[in-house]
Protein backbone atom coordinates (compact mmCIF):
# COMPACT_ATOMS: atom_id res chain seq x y z
CA UNK A 1 0.00 0.00 0.00
CA UNK A 2 1.39 3.34 -1.03
CA UNK A 3 1.55 6.04 1.63
CA UNK A 4 -0.32 9.27 0.99
CA UNK A 5 1.63 12.40 0.24
CA UNK A 6 1.54 15.33 2.62
CA UNK A 7 -0.80 17.14 0.21
CA UNK A 8 -3.12 14.11 0.21
CA UNK A 9 -3.12 14.10 4.00
CA UNK A 10 -4.05 17.77 4.10
CA UNK A 11 -6.91 17.21 1.64
CA UNK A 12 -8.22 14.33 3.72
CA UNK A 13 -7.85 16.27 6.97
CA UNK A 14 -9.66 19.29 5.54
CA UNK A 15 -12.68 17.22 4.53
CA UNK A 16 -12.74 15.36 7.84
CA UNK A 17 -12.43 18.55 9.92
CA UNK A 18 -15.45 19.94 8.10
CA UNK A 19 -17.51 16.74 8.41
CA UNK A 20 -16.63 16.12 12.07
CA UNK A 21 -17.34 19.75 12.88
CA UNK A 22 -20.79 19.67 11.31
CA UNK A 23 -21.67 16.38 12.98
CA UNK A 24 -20.50 17.59 16.39
CA UNK A 25 -22.23 20.94 15.95
CA UNK A 26 -25.60 19.32 15.27
CA UNK A 27 -25.40 16.52 17.83
CA UNK A 28 -24.03 18.66 20.66
CA UNK A 29 -26.76 21.26 20.16
CA UNK A 30 -29.38 18.57 20.61
CA UNK A 31 -27.53 17.22 23.66
CA UNK A 32 -27.49 20.67 25.24
CA UNK A 33 -31.30 20.80 24.98
CA UNK A 34 -31.78 17.62 27.03
CA UNK A 35 -33.05 18.60 30.45
CA UNK A 36 -32.89 15.19 32.15
CA UNK A 37 -29.08 14.88 32.32
CA UNK A 38 -26.59 17.00 34.23
CA UNK A 39 -24.65 19.84 32.67
CA UNK A 40 -21.40 18.20 33.81
CA UNK A 41 -22.17 15.04 31.79
CA UNK A 42 -23.09 17.12 28.75
CA UNK A 43 -19.85 19.12 28.89
CA UNK A 44 -17.74 16.01 29.45
CA UNK A 45 -19.30 14.23 26.47
CA UNK A 46 -18.79 17.24 24.22
CA UNK A 47 -15.17 17.77 25.28
CA UNK A 48 -14.25 14.09 25.01
CA UNK A 49 -15.84 13.70 21.57
CA UNK A 50 -14.23 16.90 20.27
CA UNK A 51 -10.75 15.94 21.48
CA UNK A 52 -11.12 12.38 20.21
CA UNK A 53 -12.23 13.62 16.78
CA UNK A 54 -9.29 16.04 16.61
CA UNK A 55 -6.78 13.34 17.59
CA UNK A 56 -8.35 10.95 15.08
CA UNK A 57 -7.76 13.39 12.24
CA UNK A 58 -4.32 14.65 13.30
CA UNK A 59 -2.97 11.17 13.98
CA UNK A 60 -2.91 10.51 10.22
CA UNK A 61 0.00 12.93 9.96
CA UNK A 62 1.81 11.22 12.84
CA UNK A 63 1.27 7.74 11.38
CA UNK A 64 3.05 8.80 8.19
CA UNK A 65 6.28 9.18 10.16
CA UNK A 66 5.87 6.67 13.00
CA UNK A 67 3.61 3.62 12.85
CA UNK A 68 3.19 3.36 16.62
CA UNK A 69 0.65 6.19 16.42
CA UNK A 70 -1.79 3.71 14.86
CA UNK A 71 -2.88 2.78 18.37
CA UNK A 72 -3.67 6.39 19.24
CA UNK A 73 -5.73 6.68 16.05
CA UNK A 74 -7.66 3.52 16.86
CA UNK A 75 -8.31 4.65 20.43
CA UNK A 76 -9.37 8.13 19.29
CA UNK A 77 -11.66 6.76 16.58
CA UNK A 78 -13.34 4.28 18.93
CA UNK A 79 -13.74 6.98 21.60
CA UNK A 80 -15.20 9.42 19.07
CA UNK A 81 -17.69 6.87 17.79
CA UNK A 82 -18.71 5.71 21.27
CA UNK A 83 -19.32 9.24 22.52
CA UNK A 84 -21.35 10.04 19.40
CA UNK A 85 -23.45 6.91 19.87
CA UNK A 86 -23.93 7.73 23.55
CA UNK A 87 -25.05 11.27 22.71
CA UNK A 88 -27.44 9.98 20.03
CA UNK A 89 -28.81 7.42 22.49
CA UNK A 90 -29.41 10.16 25.08
CA UNK A 91 -31.15 12.31 22.47
CA UNK A 92 -33.44 9.47 21.38
CA UNK A 93 -34.12 8.45 24.99
CA UNK A 94 -35.04 12.02 25.82
CA UNK A 95 -37.39 12.21 22.83
CA UNK A 96 -39.26 9.06 23.80
CA UNK A 97 -39.36 9.45 27.59
CA UNK A 98 -39.98 13.18 28.08
CA UNK A 99 -43.60 14.23 28.26
CA UNK A 100 -44.47 16.98 25.80
CA UNK A 101 -47.42 19.30 26.41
Amino acid sequence: IMAKSFCGLIKTAFIHFFAYGVILFIVTHFVMMIQTISMRLKINLIIISSIAGFIDIVSNFLIKYEMTFVYSKLLAFITFELTLFLMLFLILKSLYTTRHP
